[in-house]
């Protein structure tokens, strides 16, 4: 098993149990508190209908998929390679193509304090915001942004999972902005990923690192950056390696400048990602990511999204 991009792989045989809301499962946790849910129950959501045997490969698929705008989702379902499903905040709720509204839920998860859960009689999503994201200590950022992971049950057999970012309190930066904007910019900030090793021990779980980009303003803008200090969340081991995002082309005719891309990295790692701008002055970059490669102990594979904040240059003498 190559170890330079894996997020400390490991076995969770001994860990406890999955709870009724299987709120693990959909998320990659190894373990979930339990808790009521404000909107509705799990429904037919449940460790079997969520189980790894029959959902393992939809982090590989969305890895795989191009992100679609509106807020930026990066799915498992896809039409001609591009995520067919959207998901986005709206009125303190999550609103799911084909779904309906996941309303919010009083459930807790010890590994992401803070986080906010919505659920749906058979959908979930569970996010982050720079904000409660406080009192995680692997983030840093403040960003008024929303970001994490979705999942629903078209049928037992057939789950669909995925990763979103929006905006939280602001809202897609005005197109004629983007289009007036020169010179450079830099934005950091940080990443939450659910992955899995299909075909090996089954491995699954969640980890941060850090987001860097560089956008090229002017008349062909573009972006590009790197995904880089990953730490899985259950141990807090860090794993060497970085995730490239290539170089993706701004679109100045939307508002929000929607783009999109290809990952990569050593170990032939392949997958798409996609972002767009926040704030009344591009702010903030919001967007989703994947990365899957192959090896003797099968496919590995990660997605996530994330939220970044532009940086302030240094004043030049």
């Amino acid at each position: 098993m190559t170890e330079r991009l894996k997020f400390a792989v490991k076995s969770f045989r001994s860990r406890p149990p999955l709870t009724a809301l299987a709120v693990a499962v959909v998320l990659s946790l190894s373990a979930c508190g339990g808790g009521g849910g404000g909107g509705g129950g799990a429904g037919g959501i449940g460790p079997t209908s969520l189980g790894l045997g029959s959902g393992a490969a939809v982090r590989q698929r969305a890895a795989g998929n191009d992100p679609v705008p509106g807020s930026v989702t990066q799915g498992s379902r896809a039409t001609s390679g591009i995520t067919a499903d959207t998901v986005q905040y709206q009125g303190g709720s999550i609103v799911a193509d084909g779904v309906g509204t996941l309303a919010p839920a009083s459930v807790s998860i010890p590994e992401l304090p803070g986080a906010q859960v919505f659920m749906h009689e058979r959908a979930i999503a569970v996010a982050i915001s720079g904000f409660d994201a406080q009192d995680v200590p692997q983030y840093e950022n403040t960003d008024p942004l929303l970001f994490g992971f979705w999942a629903y049950e078209v049928t037992p057999d057939n789950i669909i999972w995925g990763a979103f970012a929006d905006g939280l309190s602001v809202s897609k930066t005005p197109a004629a902005t983007i289009t007036a904007a020169t010179g450079s910019a830099t934005y950091q900030g940080k990443t939450l990923a659910a992955y899995e090793n299909i075909g090996g021990q089954g491995d699954s779980g969640m980890a941060t690192a850090d987001v860097t980009l560089l956008v090229q303003f002017g008349g062909s803008p573009t972006v590009g950056g790197t995904i880089d200090n990953l730490i899985d969340i259950s141990n807090n081991m860090g794993v060497p390696g970085q995730i490239l995002l290539g170089a993706a082309s701004i679109d100045r005719t939307v508002d929000g400048g929607f783009f999109k891309g290809e990952t990569s990295g050593p170990d032939n790692v392949r997958g798409k990602w996609g972002g767009q701008f926040f704030g009344t002055e591009y702010q903030y970059i919001g967007g989703t990511w994947g990365a899957s490669f192959r090896d003797e102990d099968g496919v590995f594979s990660a997605a996530g999204a994330f939220s970044a904040t532009k940086q302030e240059q240094p004043p030049t003498e």
